[in-house]
């Protein structure tokens, strides 16, 4: 048997017990039949979770890989895909670009320009 050191083997053990990517697919399709909806947005922040809380997001932002979780504390980037969060969320979010979803709770007005260009209009964020 080879040695091993302390801090690997303990390593090792934090991501056995963790859920793998289909595991946590898995308990989210569940949730999803149990009616059980998502509560919080999980990012990683320099090596810890943050938890997010979804009536805290004003509006997620996708940017190829990544989306930007804009949020009453700030902003933070998340590695989820923007149509799982718009089928999970659709209840509270709607898609108004490829790349947008805003929380209906803050959303005001869309209005189409001539250059058919959606402005938002928010209740309590500023952008245009």
């Amino acid at each position: 048997m080879k040695p091993i050191r302390q801090e690997q083997l303990l390593k090792s053990l934090q991501q056995a017990r963790s859920l793998n990517r289909a595991q946590r697919s898995k308990v989210l399709d569940d949730n999803e039949v149990t009616g059980a909806g998502r509560k919080h947005i999980c990012a990683r922040m320099r090596g810890n979770l943050e938890l997010i809380p979804i009536e805290d997001v004003y509006y997620f932002q996708a940017d190829q890989k990544y989306v930007t979780v804009r949020h009453r504390q700030g902003e933070v980037i998340i590695e989820e895909s923007l149509k799982s969060l718009e089928t999970d969320l659709a209840d509270k979010f709607i898609r108004i670009h490829r790349n947008a979803l805003v929380a209906k709770a803050v959303l005001r007005a869309l209005r189409k320009t001539i250059l058919v260009v959606c402005k938002l209009k928010s209740k309590r964020l500023m952008t245009s």
